[in-house]
């Protein structure tokens, strides 16, 4: 079962930073729900998007899309992960359109249930990993 808010923070190009917080609810083996990415500037100025996450889960793997929420925005994406740690970890790659730089983009993306145990793992917080 997947179903909670997951975290993770990624470097985006060294000039700043991406935080995700996705709220996911699992049905069976369909899952739905919003992530809400906020890109940190250099100077602190913060932007949010937010994305419709639609998805289902076989065996340990999440396969999913986002959808930008808003109608004028392009953000879009496919990502599939491999549920890892007792289902506190999703590992896995993604590809997505970059609306800034107008191309397809993709990396590998590690998301931590919201459970200090897992984030707090041998001295690391989830931006560590």
């Amino acid at each position: 079962m997947i179903s909670g808010t997951w975290y993770t923070e990624i470097d985006l190009d060294g000039n700043a930073t991406g935080k995700d917080s996705i709220v996911l609810k699992q049905y069976g083996h369909k899952v739905i729900g919003k992530s809400y990415f906020s890109i940190v500037g250099e100077n602190g100025e913060i932007d949010t998007k937010v994305y419709e996450v639609c998805g289902v889960v076989k065996n340990d793997f999440f396969c999913a899309y986002w959808i930008d929420s808003s109608r004028r925005q392009k953000g879009i994406g496919a990502f599939t992960y491999r549920i890892e740690e007792d289902g506190r970890v999703l590992n896995g790659h993604g590809t997505y359109y970059d609306e800034i730089d107008n191309q397809l983009k993709h990396g590998d993306y590690k998301l931590f249930l919201n459970d200090f145990s897992t984030r707090h793992r041998q001295g690391k917080v989830w931006s560590d990993y």
